[in-house]
């Protein structure tokens, strides 16, 4: 037979199908000797959010994808230039230096987290002013945990349906270290609106949940 026989033979040959099929083995867990976590805790299903998240924070190609790459490429602020087709030097230092000012970085990660695992995110920014301008820039992030699809509100008259007019959120804040032992957990409720100025409801561009 020859070589090109053998390989058009080897491209032909049906697909077998495995007999290990995801019933077999949630079936059979007690006789396997090792059962990855994500499948002995049945985080299968794309549309459920805890799915998701699971995958994204203990699957190794789905943390890798998703938050390993975020974290990469947020490691450092972005620096300007007037054309990034060819070798030119850096503008608009202020703004690089006013964003280090105010610390965006952490909070550009943490809405990326949830326009990963959500497909959106909330924000309600509280900037503070002087006369020199903007000093401080804080703000709260709401993801499904925080402000769950059901709680968002939308208009039913001709004319503007669906379209959102206001979003029930729940804050409640997350102590590290010894600040869990001493500090009370208070939870904040907000009324958000579209026509706040100071809030932003940011989604992908592909698809939005919700």
């Amino acid at each position: 037979m020859a070589i090109r026989e053998r390989i058009n033979g080897l491209f032909k040959r049906s697909n077998i199908a495995s007999v290990n099929t995801y019933e077999s083995i949630k079936s059979n867990a007690s006789q396997l000797k090792y059962q990855d976590p994500l499948v002995r805790g049945t985080y299968h299903d794309f549309w459920d959010y805890y799915s998701r998240k699971e995958v994204a924070l203990n699957d190794a190609v789905g943390q890798r994808v998703t938050m390993g790459f975020l974290k990469h490429i947020l490691q450092k602020l972005p620096k300007f230039v007037i054309n990034d087709e060819i070798q030119s030097e850096y503008i608009m230092d202020d703004v690089r230096q006013a964003l280090e000012h105010l610390n965006i970085k952490p909070k550009w990660t943490t809405i990326g987290t949830n326009a990963v695992l959500n497909g959106w995110c909330l924000v309600k920014w509280n900037p503070i002013f002087s006369q020199e301008g903007l000093q401080k820039l804080t703000c709260k992030i709401f993801g499904r945990e925080e402000c769950h699809d059901r709680f968002w509100y939308r208009f039913t008259s001709p004319g503007k349906e669906n379209k959102i007019y206001k979003y029930d959120a729940i804050y409640i804040p997350r102590p590290l270290g010894m600040e869990a032992i001493s500090r009370t957990l208070t939870e904040e409720r907000f009324t958000l609106r579209p026509d706040d100025p100071t809030f932003q409801h940011l989604t992908r561009v592909d698809y939005n949940y919700g």
